[in-house]
């Protein structure tokens, strides 16, 4: 038995599970940045239009008379009823107090306030983004005198 020399055979296996390692090495490397590439689309991706039709679908079936306000008691439910991204499942009352939506007279909100507020919840952020600039352009506010808000409410 002469099977060749043991110096090739040594470099031959060094070399196999060198490469070996580089590839499967490569592999997961591929694995983990596909995973962050897709994870930081889907936060950059934010609010759709989609998302803001689905709110005031949802707001229609609680403001029946269109008078684009709800009664403080609604809103948690309200919110409960939104598909993500703007869901808050219950319990959420705390939640939207911290959001500062403003009370109007007689204990009730605008839509665009509790849609400002739970973009704001979001993107995590306290300030107003160009995008809901443009909606708060949307529906004229029809006797819209905040008294209050959710957050002052609270103290």
């Amino acid at each position: 038995g002469d099977c060749g020399s043991s110096g090739e055979a040594v470099l031959y296996l060094v070399t196999y599970l060198v490469i070996s390692f580089l590839v499967v090495i490569n592999m997961y490397i591929a694995v983990i940045l596909e995973n962050f590439s897709q994870a930081t689309e889907d936060v950059q991706q934010g609010l759709t239009q989609d998302d803001f039709d689905m709110y005031y679908e949802v707001w229609e079936k609680f403001d029946e008379n269109a008078t684009q306000y709800i009664h403080l008691s609604k809103l948690c439910e309200f919110v409960d009823s939104l598909e993500p991204p703007l869901r808050i499942p219950m319990p959420n009352y705390y939640r939207l107090v911290s959001l500062d939506i403003p009370i109007c007279e007689n204990d009730m909100i605008h839509c665009v306030d509790i849609l400002d507020g739970l973009t704001k919840n979001f993107l995590g952020t306290s300030e107003v983004t160009g995008d809901l600039g443009d909606i708060k352009k949307g529906p004229e506010r029809k006797n819209y005198n905040p008294v209050s808000s959710t957050l002052k409410r609270q103290r």
